[in-house]
């Protein structure tokens, strides 16, 4: 028994030890915990663009893949994101410029990252996730859209306890 505890701490040490050299050069967001959150759920598997990065260029030299749910689509976006859903199908991107920089998104960026590793796999060359996603897109004050284009305060929220990440008093939080 005392060998079974011994061997989880020294477990759970090196594990933490990997965690934070992984994670040491990541992009980081204001909000601590929520911050905390995202670095749980990625591996880093596809390279970051952080908010404030692609909040200053000009948003047409870059294809934006929306990998939310529907719901969460029809409520708002990132002016001019294209709709793919979560589950990565090779007929939603077969007509996108392989060379052109994608960046894919979600609420955090667990759902984006996923669909960028099949991109990657697929022949993409220039991928990125937003690093925190659509909720720190709102969080840093960027607009989102509806679907005829005009500019909006509603965030879908995914659900009520993932809500909690959107900190920006401006956004009606919808789920």
């Amino acid at each position: 028994m005392r060998i079974t505890a011994l061997f989880a701490l020294l477990l759970s040490f090196l594990s933490s030890c990997v965690f934070a050299q992984k994670n040491k050069t990541w992009p980081k967001v204001a909000d601590n915990s929520f911050n905390k959150r995202i670095q749980i759920f990625l591996s880093g598997s596809v390279p970051f663009i952080e908010v404030d990065s692609l909040a200053a260029k000009d948003l047409n030299d870059f294809i934006i893949l929306d990998t939310r749910d529907k719901e969460e689509y029809m409520v708002s976006r990132i002016p001019g994101a294209v709709y793919v859903g979560p589950d990565f199908e090779i007929s939603q991107v077969k007509g996108l410029d392989q060379n052109k920089p994608v960046v894919v998104y979600c609420s955090i960026g667990y759902r984006s990252e996923k669909y960028g590793e099949d991109l990657k796999e697929n022949g993409f060359l220039n991928v990125f996730n937003l690093y925190g996603g659509i909720f720190e897109w709102v969080n840093s004050g960027q607009d989102v859209q509806n679907e005829e284009g005009k500019a909006i305060k509603d965030i879908h929220t995914y659900n009520a306890g993932w809500g909690k990440f959107v900190s920006n008093p401006h956004y009606k939080k919808i789920h």
